[in-house]
């Protein structure tokens, strides 16, 4: 079939009237027979003067025509076989003369043409038909006059022309739903094909929409046709839902993942990239720096998680009130450099003598050169070990002053915006929910300034995040494909910023229901900001619309795109003189369908579409007033506008006094929880390192509290401690998860005692190997049992070592 493509194949209606013709010129050789019996002279032989005669009669008389074939001494069986040799030789000559010529007779030089209506009507959607959805008003169906619902057209069709529709179904035509749209300034990007195609309501929406007049003019159509609208708003950030990176970097199992983390870093500190910036070796170990605390904040997150049955951390558990760019900036802000020539050894890097006690390294790394963030990582490392956050930060701290301030200044240049009010509030959590955009249908504007693009890196991170989110989502939870069809309807593409590998995800992202609709300005654009990559970017592309422009670059790949038709011309030439003479000569040639300067001058009205496997089409723009839903748009009545100050970012402030009123709520439960015993009141207060506190109001009680510790104290084996010395674990009581925090009890409790505490709690006592070592009492058993107990006193005296987990008993 390839060796066809481009041959003008000859009609049906050719074919007709070429046997026509056939027919016609041997049925006037079998005339010419019969006529000549009519001229036929006594000798035998044909008197050509007599022929004229012999016409006449034949005309006159139309039946001996036929009665002629019976008689064997006829001309006309004769002139017929004649006919019909001469007419089938001609046909033999003209088909083996040149057999390439025959069959691309027409398109020597290209065969390029328009399509026709029929081509377009092929592409639209043909098995479901639009259908009325009524729209709601505070939950509340809307009625008109009539008594009427009033309903919005859902249609599964994208608009591309006022001609031209593609069918979401894109089993129906085989094409990828991207689409490369071109259009310079004023060219109708936003009225002939953005607000058209939210209209439709048949997909999820992300919307990259500079100054946010699509928001202002289609949000409240989308929330009363049941949407759910969603907004980042780098305008006016105080009118925005949140947006957390933080919040996207774990795997679709709900794990950490370190290569999450090291991609938002890194498209960090490529969007926010100057011109002629390059990646060098400061940039380098200042995005070393920020993974570090990075990955330092989410393990700290960590510290006071629960964990399942099978050791898994429970994510709802995680305490991620830090987790945020404004916290990296924090961190940031501990870190110090030993000053050059100081006397000071390196804490940092301090290492325990063989023989040294621990308390006499703590005392020598006391007096050493530590800067909080220092402590931050040895407090890391004393809990987990080694980690990469660890490591990371070993490479960047283990460097001469000037060369580490050198990478700290890498870093604050890429993060000192998360310093700004209203940029911390922004990141400072997540209600943006990128991950059900495929659940349901959902739209998010992205609003981004047009002439300021400080923040823009935000909306790139953005994409980066959703398009990895939504593909795990559609692979790991819906077998492959998103329910709802996701559209991303990307204006100003150039402006927001290179979205790493886009020129992979524009090729996978179509088998997932999720859709790429690219609109610039022209092609110069697109190279400058995928310099390398752009051709793969429109190559994935299966329709291109051009709205117009001027750029050249632009223009000239529009029209080598459509192709060359071949075309006649006709040569005219006159000579004077003596001797005069005229000449004139058919030939063809190869001609572009439109040329650049044709391209750049269609009128304001129309329009060019490409689509892969088909004709291009010459159309109409699409007119938004004729769309059925144009009534509910702002464009249509102010009334319809959507209000941006009905949208309020969550601040900072606001998410510190929600950690603590959770923290009060959860105090407020486990009280309610612990149930009061009888002549026993108990009761777990909440610190920092949630300490209960148990007191006793009889003898007996404390009595038979003190005896059971005492029995429990001498029946564990010895453990080792590194950092505190020699001690025997007296219990470890394991009665499932800690609730908020972990929860240790500074006195004591016997079986019975802990057996009544809420099952999700975590009781571990220690004492020394030899509890004679202390003489300090407990205050509250003392007073009541200070003579008979003297022995458990002196023993088990309220004598309490702050360790990394919280407060243990010694």
């Amino acid at each position: 079939m390839a060796k066809n493509i481009g041959v003008k194949k000859t009609s049906r209606f050719t074919l007709v009237v070429y046997g026509i013709i056939i027919m016609i010129v041997i049925f006037i050789f079998w005339f010419l027979g019969a006529a000549m019996d009519f001229s036929v002279t006594p000798d035998g032989t044909v008197d050509i003067n007599l022929l004229g005669n012999g016409f006449k009669k034949v005309m006159n008389n139309p039946q001996v025509i036929f009665s002629s074939l019976k008689n064997k001494n006829s001309y006309a069986p004769k002139m017929l076989f004649l006919g019909a040799c001469s007419t089938g030789i001609y046909v033999l000559y003209k088909y083996t003369e040149d057999k390439k010529r025959l069959h691309r007779r027409g398109v020597e030089h290209g065969s390029a043409k328009w399509g026709d209506d029929k081509e377009m009507k092929s592409l639209a959607e043909i098995k479901e038909k639009p259908h009325m959805y009524p729209i709601l008003s505070d939950g509340k169906r809307v009625f008109d006059k009539k008594g009427d619902f009033v309903c919005v057209a859902v249609d599964n069709n994208i608009i591309l022309t006022k001609e031209v529709q593609l069918s979401l179904n894109s089993r129906q035509h085989f094409l990828n739903l991207n689409v490369l749209i071109i259009g310079g300034s004023g060219s109708g990007k936003t009225r002939f094909y953005a607000k058209p195609n939210i209209m439709q309501l048949n997909t999820s929406y992300v919307v990259t929409d500079p100054k946010g007049e699509i928001l202002q003019s289609t949000g409240k159509m989308l929330k009363e046709a049941g949407y759910e609208v969603r907004v980042l708003n780098l305008i006016q950030m105080q009118h925005s839902n949140n947006y957390n990176p933080f919040h996207y970097v774990y795997d679709h199992n709900g794990d950490l993942s370190q290569d999450n983390i090291k991609k938002m870093i890194n498209v960090l500190f490529k969007s926010t990239k100057g011109d002629g910036e390059k990646d060098d070796f400061w940039s380098q170990k200042g995005q070393s720096l920020l993974e570090a605390i990075t990955f330092l904040l989410f393990e700290e997150s960590e510290y006071n998680a629960k964990f399942d049955d099978n050791g898994k951390i429970i994510p709802q558990t995680r305490d991620k009130s830090h987790l945020n760019f404004f916290s990296v900036t924090e961190k940031m802000r501990k870190l110090q450099y030993p000053p050059s020539g100081s006397k000071k050894p390196d804490g940092f890097f301090l290492e325990k003598e063989p023989d040294e006690s621990e308390e006499a390294f703590l005392e020598r790394r006391s007096k050493a050169f530590l800067c909080p963030l220092d402590k931050d990582f040895i407090e890391l490392e004393k809990r987990k070990g080694d980690t990469l956050a660890g490591r990371l930060y070993k490479e960047v701290r283990n460097a001469p002053e000037e060369t580490g301030q050198s990478f700290l200044s890498s870093a604050n240049v890429k993060t000192f915006m998360f310093n700004m009010d209203n940029m911390m509030n922004l990141t400072c959590c997540d209600n943006i929910h990128l991950e059900t955009m495929g659940d349901r249908k959902t739209a998010l504007f992205l609003i981004i300034p047009a002439t300021d693009s400080t923040y823009n890196f935000l909306v790139t991170m953005l994409y980066t995040q959703m398009f990895d989110v939504l593909a795990n989502r559609a692979n790991f939870k819906y077998g492959g494909t998103l329910p709802v069809h996701v559209r991303c309807i990307m204006d100003e593409f150039a402006n927001i910023g290179q979205i790493p590998d886009f020129d992979k995800v524009i090729a996978f992202v179509r088998s997932m229901s999720i859709s790429l609709n690219v609109i610039i300005q022209n092609l110069s654009q697109l190279k400058s900001r995928y310099e390398k990559t752009w051709e793969i970017i429109t190559g994935n592309c299966d329709s291109l619309l051009f709205l117009g422009g001027q750029e050249e670059s632009t223009l000239k790949y529009i029209s080598e795109s459509l192709g060359k038709e071949t075309i006649d011309i006709r040569g005219h030439n006159k000579t004077k003189g003596k001797s005069p003479s005229t000449s004139e000569n058919n030939s063809i040639i190869g001609r572009e369908l439109l040329q650049p300067n044709e391209v750049a001058a269609i009128p304001i009205s129309d329009c060019i579409l490409r689509i892969r496997s088909h004709n291009p089409f010459y159309c109409t723009k699409y007119p938004i007033e004729k769309h059925p839903n144009y009534k509910f748009l702002e464009d249509y009545d102010k009334a319809n506008a959507f209000d941006i100050k009905t949208v309020h970012a969550v601040t900072l402030n606001e998410v510190n006094e929600s950690f603590d009123k959770k923290q009060s709520a959860q105090t407020a439960k486990t009280n309610e929880e612990i149930q009061e015993q009888p002549n026993k009141k108990v009761e777990v207060i909440f610190s920092k390192k949630e300490i209960p506190e148990i007191e006793f109001e009889t003898y007996e009680e404390a009595e038979l509290y003190a005896e059971e510790i005492i029995s429990e104290a001498f029946s564990e084996e010895y453990i080792d401690s590194s950092e505190f010395g020699e001690v025997s674990e007296l219990d470890s009581f394991d009665l499932g998860e800690p609730v908020e925090m972990q929860r240790e009890v500074n006195d004591y409790a016997s079986d019975e005692d802990i057996s009544d505490m809420p099952e999700e709690s975590n009781i571990e006592i220690m004492a020394y190997e030899d509890p004679d070592e202390f003489s300090e009492s407990i205050e509250d058993i003392e007073n009541l049992i200070e003579e008979a107990f003297a022995d458990v006193t002196e023993s088990y005296g309220e004598k309490f070592i702050e360790d990394d987990y919280g407060i243990d008993m010694l």
